[in-house]
């Protein structure tokens, strides 16, 4: 059942040592993988952010970036990567070629002040550590909360910033930090086999 489903997926979730999501490379033709372990203190920890930059004139070439993020999945023992909706089709078919399975989380305006906001909340409670990297940083620092024309909240980086990074770590956070659904009881005679102005985030 969906239930059941559900709540596979959340044991799932809690017994794997890492979750990796990655930001494709669209606008900016960047392209970020982040790797974050969840601890057995129900702590968020940032294990590994690794980059890819193309340019007009070089644009990235998704098949190689691709087949590096499986090298560098292959090392943390994971077969599986969270991205956005954007281009899932064609990166999802080339990463299932890897023996990779790519799980869609849907990043938009109605997600991303949701998923920020959790990433936040786990900043301000000091249960995410961070790398000291320079970049991730900085794209945090540069990330506002606007208000779109609707009255909803929005989270943006600011004027000609990136947020490949960001983007990946909050969904990454939010992934692992997910709410454990209520799984039913087990029904008598029936066999049970298993008896995310400044958003100032740093």
């Amino acid at each position: 059942s969906t239930t059941e489903n559900s709540c596979t997926s959340f044991a799932a979730r809690r017994v794997a040592r890492y979750v990796a999501a990655i930001d494709p490379a669209t606008r900016h033709n960047d392209f970020a993988l982040v790797i974050v372990e969840f601890s057995p203190e129900e702590k968020v920890i940032l294990a590994r952010v690794a980059r890819w930059r193309g340019t007009k004139k070089a644009p990235l070439a998704y098949e190689f970036v691709l087949g590096e993020i499986k090298s560098i999945l292959d090392g943390y023992e994971i077969n599986s990567v969270i991205g956005d909706q954007y281009y899932c089709d064609v990166i999802g078919q080339h990463l299932l070629k890897l023996d990779i399975f790519y799980e869609v989380s849907v990043f938009g305006p109605q997600t991303r002040a949701k998923i920020f906001a959790n990433l936040k909340h786990l900043l301000v409670q000091r249960k995410i550590e961070l790398l000291d990297d320079p970049e991730l940083l900085y794209e945090f620092r540069s990330l506002q909360e606007l208000k779109t024309e609707r009255g909803q909240i929005d989270v943006r980086p600011g004027h000609n910033m990136r947020d490949d990074s960001a983007v990946a770590v909050a969904m990454a956070a939010n992934e692992l930090t997910k709410p454990e659904p209520r799984c039913p009881a087990p029904q008598h005679g029936v066999l049970d086999f298993d008896d995310r102005s400044s958003l100032g985030m740093i």
